[in-house]
């Protein structure tokens, strides 16, 4: 989410012949620190400008279990770590692009109909309140044109529109003044994702060639997050849908602990230790998608340890994000009929367990794999340059903050 509209700081202005200080110009041309504000953790990146793209500095700062379900709680917490993050990081200057939190984001699709003489966000704003009752006044409120949509004799433009609270907003961007960081950007993670896409899936050389003769395609990518499952479609960088499923890996904690008659914490550890998730179905056939080998849905199933007494039975959560998706395909299917979508990307810290993105891909039935935002990124697997990060194993969670940094300054 993007807050050209937010109250700007006011500046001195410098003289004719004045020269700007060192430390000015240094943080001037540094590039941001881009700051995820995820449930399970914050993730905090930076990155050089230009190519090849290199990394300068990362940091994760996991949530406290006590603040995992208070959303309020933990954004301070994450706020008041933030400063002793970029320290002990040795992040340069102090320019920051961050995130909106997505829990506290509203993402919906409208149709509006143009009015002559009237400003397409002025529209925008007037079909949101009618849809939410809420006043446009109290939110930071933007819009993404998609495309033209007819409907009968008349024309309307389809638009992602995304929201949320003013007062969060500020909030966030006092405090952060407060400690003399300044917020250069403010992006919803799911913008931030369809940035990210181009690097994380983009064909060259021959297989771009074979691409392009093939027509138009899209991909969704699927952010599988610990509060919340976050789907984005885009056209290359550009999202054409976007879409929050309030189904997540703490939906998937609840269903087992309910299953084992024990706590959450223990139910997350049981459920990520699991081979399956599901019990096993019947061989698909011809039908079955093809993806990497960790998604490969064909493959055999019977490899769970567990004792069939013990045996996982997540697909109640798992198939509703399958139906989620499927609509969502569906939707985009009837505004670019013309358009494929050939693969599936998976995002997200919870994208880490590949059980539950083999589960999806083979409802999905469609070619998919995990990204691994840090593998595209050079100087990822120096360790000097990272806190609290495994650089060993892939890291899909770090695609909202990859995408920040690719993301345009605009406060």
């Amino acid at each position: 989410m993007t807050l050209s509209d937010a109250p700007r700081p006011r500046y001195r202005p410098v003289e004719e012949g004045t020269l700007m200080g060192f430390g000015q110009l240094l943080n001037s041309t540094t590039p941001p620190i881009a700051v995820d504000f995820g449930a399970a953790s914050m993730k905090v990146m930076q990155i050089a400008s230009g190519e090849p793209r290199s990394l300068i500095a990362a940091a994760c700062v996991e949530t406290p279990k006590e603040f995992l379900a208070d959303p309020a709680g933990r954004l301070e917490f994450q706020l008041a770590a933030l400063p002793g993050v970029i320290k002990k990081g040795r992040f340069r200057g102090r320019r920051l692009m961050i995130s909106a939190p997505a829990g506290q984001t509203w993402v919906q699709h409208l149709q509006v109909m143009r009015a002559e003489g009237a400003d397409l966000k002025q529209l925008v704003s007037a079909q949101l309140q009618t849809q939410t009752g809420v006043d446009p006044a109290t939110l930071v409120i933007r819009h993404y044109e998609v495309c033209e949509t007819a409907r009968g004799s008349s024309s309307r433009t389809e638009t992602i529109c995304v929201a949320t609270r003013r007062g969060l907003v500020l909030r966030m961007l006092e405090t952060l003044r407060k400690q003399k960081l300044e917020v250069v950007g403010v992006h919803s993670e799911h913008l931030a994702i369809s940035r990210a896409v181009p690097l994380l899936t983009g064909p060259s050389g021959a297989d771009a060639d074979a691409a392009s003769d093939a027509g138009p395609e899209a991909t969704v990518a699927i952010d599988l997050g610990y509060s919340a499952t976050k789907l984005v479609i885009t056209h290359g960088d550009k999202p054409v849908f976007a879409k929050t499923i309030e189904i997540s890996g703490q939906t998937l904690d609840e269903t087992v602990a309910g299953q084992l008659g024990c706590g959450e914490l223990a139910a997350r550890q049981r459920r990520l230790r699991a081979e399956r998730l599901t019990p096993a179905r019947q061989p698909v056939g011809a039908g079955a998608p093809t993806g990497i080998p960790a998604l490969d849905a064909a493959a055999p199933a019977a490899s769970d340890p567990e004792s069939p007494a013990g045996a996982l039975d997540l697909s109640d959560p798992i198939e509703g994000v399958t139906d989620e998706t499927l609509m969502c395909l569906r939707y985009h299917r009837t505004l670019f009929p013309e358009v494929r979508l050939t693969s599936a990307l998976f995002v997200g810290g919870e994208a880490r367990h590949e059980p539950l993105c083999r589960a999806l891909a083979e409802r999905l039935r469609l070619s998919a794999h995990v990204a691994d935002p840090l593998a595209v990124i050079d100087g990822a697997s120096d360790k000097a340059r990272a806190v609290n990060v495994d650089f060993s194993v892939p890291q899909p969670g770090w695609t909202v903050a990859l995408g920040l940094c690719l993301s345009p300054a605009d406060i």
